[in-house]
């Protein structure tokens, strides 16, 4: 009986240091490094600070009389911090130009009017590469709020409500939009550039 159970224990000690040594087990992922600063946003996990560099185009109407706003190109700067594995608050700045004219001009008439922004975004991590951002701030042309899917900080769909300035008062109108970010400009100054 000793005898059996000695070569039990012996027969389970080599089989476990045969699976230690074995050069075909699975080896573990590398761990994943958490970034201080990215430029194409990840979650908590892998980046702490995501810089946001975004040019847009969105498409509204407002019509006042024989005057209409229409068009935005916002160009914005900005931040977001990682607070936790789903969740990122931060603000951004930039420009925000549109386009006015009257019935009065010719149809193909570009009055372009800008205005400077500051606003507030948090964004919602709904996959590692993918998130829904909520924009809310004000331009000297009035308050604007904004809803985007946001893909690898690369492209954004938009949709928002604008109010966009007449002489006397503000109209509000909806507006649906895309917005490029970080790499994806570089591409298009690239592009452009050739």
């Amino acid at each position: 009986m000793r005898v059996a159970t000695m070569v039990l224990v012996g027969l389970t000690a080599n089989a476990s240091a045969d699976r230690a040594f074995d050069s075909n087990a699975p080896t573990p992922p590398p761990p994943v490094v958490q970034r201080p600063v990215c430029a194409e946003g990840r979650p908590i996990k892998q980046c702490a600070t995501v810089a946001l560099i975004e040019i847009g185009f969105a498409q509204g109407k407002a019509t006042e009389g024989n005057r209409r706003a229409t068009g935005l190109l916002p160009v914005q700067l900005g931040i977001l911090v990682n607070v936790s594995d789903h969740a990122a608050i931060g603000a951004t700045a930039g420009l925000v130009a549109y386009n006015t004219a009257s019935s009065m001009d010719p149809p193909d008439a570009n009055n372009v009017d800008a205005s400077f922004g500051a606003f507030f975004r948090y964004r919602r991590w709904l996959v590692e590469s993918a998130s829904v951002d909520i924009s809310v701030g004000g331009a000297s042309n009035g308050v604007i709020a904004e809803v985007a899917l946001q893909l690898d900080d690369l492209l954004a769909i938009t949709a928002g409500v604008h109010q966009f300035p007449f002489d006397d008062h503000r109209e509000v109108a909806g507006t649906i939009g895309v917005r490029l970010g970080g790499y994806a400009i570089a591409a298009l100054i690239a592009l452009a550039a050739h």
